[in-house]
């Protein structure tokens, strides 16, 4: 936490030198001398701890009080890997979009120094911290930092799920009494329903649209009795170039806690229509988002004979001795659910001349795109699922996953 703080003051003080030492990525002296320019204060807030390989991953925040055109106090969500014995932070990122909120004015600095670690408490399954989540079921306790802005009587808790990384970060706005006034994700100004993995890593390419948010509407307008090869419709068709085409598909269910992650090279057609027929059903019977996530991962990821060949592999080589279970089917229905997450070195169903794509690490590559998602959606992935272990299904996977940032121990 130390280490964090201090990097933070360097920021303020403009010491580049002194900063470029604890964490060597950062951009050049006049590219720094801009962004920070009207840093005046800066106080880190870490509500996570986890480990990747061996260096430590904390999430948070840093609240940020700077002159922009007048004083405002900014609440930057991010998360950072610290190499304790040496000192550094080999890397960082945000947690969604760099700027969760601002507020014009300064807020009252009290609260918040000396690290931050104060002001933290834990709230029960209760409606303030479902409120605080984002997410639409109760979660496990979250930890928590407030900051009261003092003229309005309102409370920023920042929250996250306490897993063994950041994997959410949103700011909800209520009342002192604790009552919820607003839900919503204050890094786009969308409606939190979820923790998206295509919106908390997209840029560039990857946009971040692509994501059940703004796909309900259309999954629901879906005929009921839709055939497979109609599911490849222009509504679902997020991009083509060439021989190349890439479809919405609602994998977005990520389950943080999970102790497998089996990641396949891209959904199938068949696997496209099971999951989106069955999203869809849920949001035409009024069901919530997440319900509609949780259909679409039951019935889709990995169907049919896939499923059946991936459970035989997985007893084979002992995953479910390992989880103490009595066979990985269990890993698709309730009873064992939450040990389990799935997804896709690309994420969306991808299709070259109309036909599911099989392989070949080589296309990948050559289309900027589908570089992008293996690049930053699945590297995002890895980072949410931070305990899992990883099992690549084939050798086009297999070197996704060698080309982003991983913990050669969980794979």
């Amino acid at each position: 936490m130390s280490l964090v703080q201090r990097f933070a003051d360097d920021l303020v003080t403009h010491d580049w030198s002194a900063a470029r030492a604890i964490e060597p990525g950062l951009p050049s002296d006049s590219v720094l001398a801009a962004g920070y320019a009207g840093l005046d204060a800066s106080t880190a807030v870490v509500t996570g701890e986890g480990r990747s390989g061996g260096d430590v991953v904390l999430s948070g925040a840093y609240v940020a009080w700077e002159d922009v055109g007048g004083p405002r106090t900014s609440t930057y969500c991010t998360w950072r890997t610290v190499d304790v014995p040496a000192g550094r932070i080999p890397s960082a990122g945000a947690i969604g979009s760099d700027l969760i909120d601002h507020t014009s004015g300064w807020v009252s600095r009290t609260s918040l120094r000396g690290g931050g670690e104060r002001t933290m408490r834990k709230f029960p399954a209760s409606p303030l911290a479902w409120c605080a989540s984002g997410l639409s079921a109760a979660p496990s306790p979250v930890a928590c930092s407030s900051i009261t802005h003092l003229g309005r009587r309102m409370t920023w808790a920042m929250s996250w799920r306490r897993d063994a990384a950041p994997i959410l970060c949103r700011l909800c706005s209520c009342t002192t009494s604790g009552r919820e006034t607003s839900v919503v994700d204050l890094a786009d100004g969308h409606d939190v329903t979820h923790l998206c993995p295509i919106r908390s890593a997209a840029g560039g390419l990857i946009d971040s649209s692509w994501c059940i948010d703004n796909f309900a509407e259309r999954l629901t307008q879906l005929p009921p009795k839709i055939a497979e090869m109609e599911i490849t419709c222009p509504d679902l068709r997020l991009w083509e170039d060439g021989d190349v085409s890439v479809y919405y598909v609602p994998f977005e269910r990520v389950n943080p806690t999970a102790k497998v992650l089996t990641i396949g090279l891209t959904p199938g057609r068949h696997q496209m229509w099971l999951a989106a027929t069955a999203a869809s059903e849920v949001l035409r019977n009024g069901g919530a988002i997440d319900a509609a996530l949780e259909a679409a991962s039951q019935s889709g990821s990995f169907a049919g004979s896939m499923r059946t060949n991936l459970v035989n592999m997985l007893n084979d080589i002992g995953v479910a001795r390992w989880l103490g279970i009595d066979t990985t089917w269990q890993l698709w229905t309730a009873e064992a659910s939450h040990l389990e997450d799935s997804t896709s070195a690309l994420l969306h169903p991808t299709f070259v001349r109309g036909e599911n794509f099989h392989g070949g690490y080589e296309l990948i590559a050559r289309v900027p795109l589908l570089s992008a998602f293996v690049s930053q959606v699945l590297a995002n992935y890895l980072r949410l699922v931070p305990s899992a272990l990883v099992i690549p299904l084939g050798k086009t996977v297999a070197a996704a996953i060698q080309r982003i940032p991983h913990d050669p121990e969980r794979v």
